[in-house]
């Protein structure tokens, strides 16, 4: 299936795709987090990642395989997928993982200290995922190292693959009418479905555009997937380092 066959979607289901999955974890995890004397509201995330918004995500693209190939799966994330080499794949991936990393390590705090300071002044500090690096000693060890644990096979590995799958595989060829503004909306939509983080939509989208426009252009979403996986799971080594457990 090419993108000039794949059925293109409107901009209202564009962003209820994008959206309701959104929604519903962030709503989630406002409520949780007010627990957040009892269980720290990063281990309340994690598990809102594993048991809502992945399953939200695949429902969906199994909903559309269904409807589209009449068969459940995720068929629909793969309609424009053209193979590389696995060693093609790291050659292209390692200048996008260095780039965002600078950017995310560069840009991302001065995000943060103007965000902070002026728009979300009056967010409650346990609303923020980076609290539990401060608060964590005030948890149970156990409950610390499940929420780690939690971290790595979520955050680390599971969400980022189903959310190129998502975003790069499966929404991305069905907006291919807008040319090369596609890659550019699925990447500001991508930042800002990130409702629990506002304060890095600047950073974010600054860090994703340049993968996602080469995915587009390349037609190979395993790219994204390790240009995620790579950044994610380097924000969980670096949350370790920085604990003393």
């Amino acid at each position: 299936m090419t993108s000039n066959n794949i059925k293109q979607l409107s901009l209202k289901s564009l962003l209820i795709l994008v959206f309701t999955p959104a929604i519903l974890c962030v709503g989630a995890y406002t409520l949780v987090a007010m627990l957040h004397q009892s269980i720290p509201p990063f281990l309340s995330f994690m598990v809102i990642i594993l048991l809502l918004l992945v399953p939200c995500e695949i429902g969906i693209m199994l909903y559309y395989s269904k409807k589209e190939f009449g068969k459940p799966g995720i068929q629909c994330a793969w309609v424009e997928h053209q193979s590389l080499s696995a060693g093609k794949v790291i050659i292209i991936a390692i200048p996008f993982i260095v780039f965002a990393a600078i950017v995310f390590t560069v840009i991302a705090p001065l995000e943060h200290g103007l965000l902070f300071s002026t728009i979300f002044k009056n967010v409650p500090e346990y609303y923020k995922l980076s609290y539990f690096a401060e608060s964590y000693m005030n948890y149970p060890k156990s409950m610390v190292i499940i929420a780690l644990v939690l971290y790595a096979l979520g955050n680390g590995i599971l969400a980022p693959i189903v959310e190129e799958l998502y975003f790069r595989g499966f929404l991305m060829p069905r907006i291919s009418r807008y040319g090369n503004w596609a890659p550019v909306i699925i990447t500001v939509l991508f930042s800002v479905y990130h409702l629990f983080s506002p304060w890095e939509n600047f950073t974010r989208i600054l860090a994703i555009l340049p993968f996602t426009y080469c995915v587009y252009k390349k037609k190979n979403i395993i790219i994204g997937m390790v240009v995620h996986c790579t950044l994610n799971m380097a924000s969980v080594i670096m949350t370790i380092m920085s604990l003393n457990l």
